[in-house]
Formats: C-alpha cells, sequence, structure tokens
C-alpha cells in the first residue's frame, strides 16, 4: 500500500517524509524494502527526507535502533 502511495506521491516532500516515518513500524523486511526501494526514485533533495529515510532504513519493526556491536568496558 505505501509502495503504491509513494508511486503516485512520492514526488510530494511531505507525503514522502510521512510514509517513510510509517515504514520504520513495517515489521517484514521484506516490505519495508519495498518501500524504501520506491522512495529512493523519489526526490531525495531534502535533508528532512534523506534524514527520515535512513531513519527508516535503520529501524526495526517496533522503531527502535539495532543495538551496537561495540562493547565498551569500564577500566
Amino acid at each position: 500500500m505505501l509502495s503504491t502511495v509513494l508511486a503516485l506521491l512520492g514526488d510530494d516532500r511531505d507525503t514522502l517524509i510521512e510514509i517513510l516515518h510509517a515504514a520504520e513500524t513495517i515489521g517484514s523486511d521484506g516490505d519495508k524494502a519495498n518501500v524504501l526501494m520506491e522512495a529512493a526514485r523519489s526526490d531525495m533533495g531534502s535533508d528532512a527526507a534523506q534524514r527520515a529515510f535512513f531513519s527508516a532504513a535503520n529501524t526495526n519493526w517496533l522503531g527502535r535502533r539495532p543495538k551496537s556491536r561495540v562493547e565498551v568496558r569500564a577500566a
């Protein structure tokens, strides 16, 4: 559904950003990838659109960022 809306209205930056924020909650990696691939065809000329794109790409289905794999140990 979001991919369809992007295909039709993806050139509208506000719509693009809202769809990318909604994509952060998509549970299926395949479905999220489809939305992000369609979004990549849109005009990502604004900083806000680019931030929304990378935020969606870097969150899991609960809206959380992946944990860092680097462990910091206290001395």
